[in-house]
């Protein structure tokens, strides 16, 4: 059985990056979204201002965007969840509070990251 690869043109390439692009818009119509893109943006300028080197700057630029990607997730579980049964139900519950749970989990490691970077440099800072 052999693997047939498909050959995709740039311009399909570009439309696809434009539907992306479409979607990070509108993700920031959410309040929560919003709010991770704000402390996304603390924590470069943090970076900045305590001069972290290039290892300290990419896990703080991966954790947080892991945080800022888990939330843009929960809302499309908890968009389609609202689609496929408006009403009100114990499942329907279950699912978007285990969604949630995900950004919640990824908020704390992001947070033990920025302890383990952060704490250091400002302890030495008050010092």
């Amino acid at each position: 059985m052999a693997i047939k690869l498909k050959v995709v043109s740039f311009k399909e390439e570009y439309k696809s990056f434009g539907y992306a692009a479409k979607g990070a818009w509108k993700s920031l119509m959410e309040r929560h979204v919003r709010f991770h893109l704000i402390s996304f943006l603390l924590v470069l300028v943090v970076n900045y201002l305590l001069n972290l080197n290039t290892m300290e700057w990419a896990v703080t630029v991966v954790a947080a965007t892991l945080v800022l990607s888990m939330e843009v997730m929960n809302t499309v579980i908890e968009d389609l969840m609202d689609f496929v049964h408006p009403d009100r139900h114990p499942s329907v519950g279950r699912i978007k509070d285990l969604a949630a749970g995900a950004v919640f989990f990824a908020a704390g490691g992001a947070l033990i990251v920025a302890g383990l970077i952060y704490g250091p440099k400002i302890w030495d800072l008050l010092a």
